[in-house]
């Protein structure tokens, strides 16, 4: 049933929607730069090799897997994409006989940037004015008023490490 969900859906893409560009989500990324990208609306899955990859500013450069978070990264423009990241895909090539679909990822959709957390930096994470913890949030108010916030009794707040028993 699913193999024929598959080429049914991937033969209608063949014929109405080759060449189109098409929102979709990337649900992996192989070691030699592959990224298999999940079309949003017709949840089939393709694959968009590093060349096809990006704008025409950033397809002429070298895309190398980060080997600590799983991303590919540009080497030049320092672009990244990881699984989960939502893209723009284009679809090149289509053979429903071999369930197979080629994409360009066209677009990478603006995220959030990433925080890289430093080994032996010494001090506490997460912590301070900075929008994360008990900080001050963005209308300058701390959270420790009514509600939430503060010391909240005893086994609460001590993570992973610090549990007993």
């Amino acid at each position: 049933e699913r193999e024929l969900r598959s080429f049914l859906v991937l033969q209608f893409l063949a014929e109405t929607h080759l060449g189109d560009e098409l929102p979709g989500i990337v649900t992996g990324v192989q070691p030699s730069g592959g990224v298999h990208v999940s079309l949003d609306r017709y949840l089939v899955d393709g694959l968009a090799r590093t060349s096809d990859i990006g704008g025409s500013s950033m397809r002429s450069d070298r895309w190398d897997r980060d080997e600590r978070s799983g991303r590919l990264v540009a080497a030049r423009s320092g672009a990244s994409i990881g699984l989960g990241d939502a893209v723009t895909a284009k679809l090149l090539r289509i053979d429903p006989d071999a369930r197979q679909m080629d994409l360009a990822i066209t677009q990478l959709v603006e995220r959030a940037p990433m925080v890289s957390i430093g080994r032996g930096t010494g001090g506490r994470r997460g912590r301070g004015g900075d929008g994360q913890g008990r900080g001050r949030d963005a209308r300058g108010k701390s959270g420790q008023g009514g509600q939430g916030g503060g010391h909240r009794g005893k086994g609460h707040g001590r993570g992973r490490r610090g549990r007993r028993g």
